[in-house]
């Protein structure tokens, strides 16, 4: 089994920084989008600190050959959780910094792993066909599913929708859902901030994933996102499972 990945990440046309950090570590196995929120700096910090320490936790856990399980994965997003708010706290220009997590580790035996907290997204393609593999956290998600459990088919947009539900390092405990599945020959995996998400449908991106060359699908993710007139950073990872 081969990985092969690529990955890019935009400002885009509004913001003075991009507050996006990503990670595509062939060697380790592990993709990782974070959307950074908590104004100027510290959108930034919190995703970068995400990215780096939850880098380091599973190269931990590698190093020891320990067999991966999802209470070392937990432990891992309740440390990198830990580290982020800590900082939030001892500084008051970071204070309220969070960021969204969205993780796909890939073992050498095919096994992976999908963790996620937040609205940033994985998605998955094969044979034409494409799924969405993670759920938004957010205040929009939650209206979704009161409205469907009521029975009420409607809901009243709000400008709090976007509001995330679960972050990283925003409380002091976090919460996350993870999952394993084995990865088979001829799946794409494409992980993105909702700078793409939130702006290109759904239809949109499968088609890019289906017609475009592997390399040229971060690129055309981030162009056809300027198209639909998103005004967040946008970042892209794709990996295709040979």
């Amino acid at each position: 089994m081969k990985l092969v990945f690529y990955s890019a990440t935009d400002i885009g046309p509004v913001r003075r920084n991009n507050q996006d950090s990503i990670l595509a570590d062939g060697d380790k196995g592990l993709f990782i989008v974070a959307d950074g929120m908590g104004g100027h700096q510290g959108g930034e910090v919190a995703s970068r600190l995400a990215v780096q320490i939850m880098s380091q936790q599973i190269e931990k856990i590698q190093q020891k050959q320990e067999v991966f399980l999802s209470t070392n994965l937990r432990e891992a997003c309740v440390e990198t959780n830990k580290i982020i708010h800590n900082e939030g706290q001892k500084d008051l220009n970071l204070r309220g910094m969070g960021t969204t997590l969205c993780m796909l580790l890939v073992e050498k035996n095919g096994q992976s792993y999908i963790i996620n907290i937040g609205d940033s997204r994985l998605y998955m393609e094969k044979d034409g066909q494409m799924w969405l593999l993670t759920e938004d956290h957010n205040f929009l998600t939650n209206q979704k599913k009161a409205s469907f459990l009521s029975g009420d088919p409607e809901w009243e947009a709000s400008s709090e929708d976007n509001v995330l539900t679960k972050s990283v390092g925003f409380f002091p405990n976090v919460d996350m859902d993870l999952f394993e599945r084995k990865v088979e020959k001829k799946e794409k995996y494409l992980i993105c901030s909702d700078g793409l998400s939130g702006f290109v449908p759904d239809q949109k991106i499968r088609n890019i994933l289906t017609k475009c060359d592997l390399q040229d699908i971060p690129g055309e993710c981030i162009k056809t996102a300027l198209e639909y007139g998103s005004e967040d950073n946008i970042s892209v990872i794709v990996i295709e499972v040979q």
